[in-house]
């Protein structure tokens, strides 16, 4: 949505912000959505996305599936109205929360999150809802980042980081941040029904600042690709010699993911 200066904004004498960069047409989240998406092949499916925030990345993808019905879920109101406000037209609605999407009755073929594990101060009711809403042979995927802990963007994030893990009460929910252990949440959803639960690793960390600006420039899709191929070798290469510690350092970006049982 533009937003149009107003008279006091224009004459404030305020130097002008810089121009935004263009939102990117490729990504490793985008690829890896539309990598996941690709495994269903054109039949109809249901998702639902929890903690979708503005929901993004799914408008462009919807458009050329017309056969998935996207469902998010997302607490904060203003980032809710923006979702629906991207996704207008398009077969999805945006939630405030999962209970409603349970309570209709509805069950999902791929119920995913992104980012948005380590931001999940209850992590067992959340999880418990995410192979709950999920159909019987369905898939369950959330992918969540350990770079709020392993590279902070400042001071404040890595006190943070410490502050949730050690003395998570203190910290409100909606600034939570944890370094979470992918054994964890592989347990987790394993003692929850689902079966073969899989970690995996993405999205070396040079490689993610490079993607950034790759991504953005006017015909930039062909070396975004590379990039993201690069990332996948390596991360083929290295898996077998080195420990899930060492992987979570070099591809902070972790996948579990499982199918609920029949």
């Amino acid at each position: 949505m533009q937003v149009y200066p107003t008279p006091r904004t224009r004459n404030s004498g305020n130097p002008p912000a810089p121009p935004r960069m263009p939102a990117p047409t490729l990504d490793f989240k985008i690829a890896f959505l539309e990598g996941l998406l690709s495994q269903f092949g054109e039949r109809p499916i249901r998702i639902l996305d929890m903690g979708c925030g503005t929901a993004k990345d799914w408008p462009g993808i919807l458009r050329s599936r017309p056969w998935v019905t996207y469902v998010g879920v997302e607490p904060n109101s203003k980032s809710r109205s923006v979702a629906n406000e991207l996704l207008h037209g398009l077969p999805a609605k945006v939630l405030a929360g999962w209970g409603e999407a349970m309570n209709a009755g509805e069950s999902f073929d791929l119920t995913v999150s992104l980012s948005v594990l380590e931001h999940v101060k209850y992590l067992d009711p959340f999880l418990r809802a995410s192979v709950a809403a999920t159909r019987p042979g369905g898939t369950v995927v959330h992918r969540y980042d350990l770079g709020h802990s392993l590279y902070p963007a400042s001071k404040y994030e890595r006190l943070l980081v410490v502050v949730s893990r050690r003395m998570p009460w203190i910290v409100p929910a909606s600034r939570f941040t944890s370094h979470l252990d992918p054994s964890r949440v592989a347990r987790i959803l394993g003692e929850l029904g689902l079966s073969r639960v899989e970690v995996s690793y993405a999205q070396m960390y040079s490689l993610k600042q490079a993607m950034n600006r790759l991504s953005r420039i006017e015909n930039g899709r062909e070396l975004a690709e590379r990039v993201l191929a690069l990332d996948a070798d390596v991360c083929r290469a290295v898996r077998p010699v080195v420990t899930d510690h060492e992987m979570a350092h070099l591809f902070p970006s972790v996948i579990v993911r499982g199918v609920r049982e029949p």
